[in-house]
């Protein structure tokens, strides 16, 4: 008895350097960089919730705004196995 698997699929062109991701995402190179060399300290602390020890962040500035392209242009396109 085979177990079949099925994969998610991605049917974009994928990202092969930094100038097309800075592209795909609708920002400068330069800008890219920066914000990606800056990124450590782009985060805040997210307190927990009641009962939870869990800790958890959020990313600031245009950090959160790459993260929301992102989702948008790549991972909203990913087709999931139902």
């Amino acid at each position: 008895m085979a177990l079949s698997l099925s994969t998610p699929t991605y049917r974009c062109k994928p990202i092969r350097s930094i100038p097309a991701l800075a592209r795909a995402l609708r920002l400068d190179v330069p800008v890219l960089i920066e914000t990606a060399d800056a990124a450590n300290g782009n985060y805040r602390v997210v307190p927990p919730g009641p009962g939870s020890t869990r800790q958890t962040f959020d990313a600031l500035g245009l950090l959160k705004e790459i993260h929301r392209r992102i989702k948008l242009s790549f991972f909203d396109n990913v087709q999931f196995p139902a």
